[in-house]
Formats: structure tokens, sequence, C-alpha cells
């Protein structure tokens, strides 16, 4: 399992960087995509259309930058699943203004079955960031017999 935590540019950034941001994010996904499961999370600065939201965001140009990417990789932001049981919001500003869901977790389409849970946490309580945390729990599919695994590159310091 490969994880990749980013943080994209805010909206005060032209469409080119946000797009080189997606660039380098390609480069890592073309290295690890194929070796396993690749989680992909992150403050992304922008909001994605989710099946769970009856009410549409405001979709920034970065938002469907997001989703031809997501589209691209067989990405699926988890969130927005309608049988995720998470909070319509993973940022809530202090000054009480529009709060939003920029923070995304993605994982590849076909291990959409080994999540068993997400869920964004209250965090009145440390009121350190407008972003509230979000778990995601995996089932273990990936635990392997290592015993039965012929040991790969050894290399003898006895020499």
């Amino acid at each position: 399992m490969f994880i990749v935590q980013v943080h994209f540019p805010c909206k005060n950034y032209t469409m080119n960087v946000y797009n080189q941001y997606l660039e380098l994010l390609e480069n890592i996904l073309s290295l690890y995509n194929d070796q396993g499961l690749t989680v992909v999370l992150g403050d992304f600065n922008t909001e994605l259309l989710s099946q769970r939201n009856p009410v549409a965001p405001v979709i920034e140009y970065n938002g469907p930058l997001l989703n031809a990417f997501a589209l691209k990789y067989y990405l699926c932001a988890i969130h927005t699943l309608d049988w995720c049981q998470v909070s319509l919001f993973s940022n809530v500003p202090f000054n009480s203004s529009r709060e939003t869901y920029i923070d995304h977790i993605f994982v590849n389409k076909n291990y959409i079955g080994c999540i068993n849970y997400c869920k964004i946490l209250e965090n009145s309580s440390l009121n350190v960031s407008t972003h509230r945390p979000i778990l995601l729990s995996l089932c273990n599919i990936f635990a392997m017999d290592i015993l039965n695994d012929e040991p790969k590159n050894i290399i003898n310091w006895q020499n």
C-alpha cells in the first residue's frame, strides 16, 4: 500500500499552477499505481460534486481539473459515495463563513470494497485548524505470508 499526502495551492493561484501540481501527482501515481493500493489524501483546495450533498458546491476551475484527473486514474473520492458516513464539510472556517469539502481521500475504484468506514472527526476541542481530521479504515487484504516468500536482494555483510 502506498499513501500519498498532498497540499494543493488555493484558488488564489492560477489554473496553470494547479495543473503543475496535478502533473507532479501524476508522476508519483505512474510509479506506484500498478504496484498495489495507492491512497491519495490531503487538502486539494477544491470541491467536487458529490452523490451525498444535495446542495451543489461552488465549483471553481480546479474542480473539473481534479475530477478529470480522478477519472483518468480510476480514483474515487470516498466521501462522495452515498453510503459513506461522513459530514458534508471538512473545512469549517473560524469566522463561520461558507463550509466546504476541500479535503479528499482518493482510492482506486477497484479497492472500494476494502473500505470499512470513513469518518470526519469534530475538532472543536482542538481548535487549531479549520480543517477537520478525516479517518479512513481499510480491511486488511494485504497481509502476506512472508515466510513463503523467497528472500530477495540479500547482502552478505560478512565478506
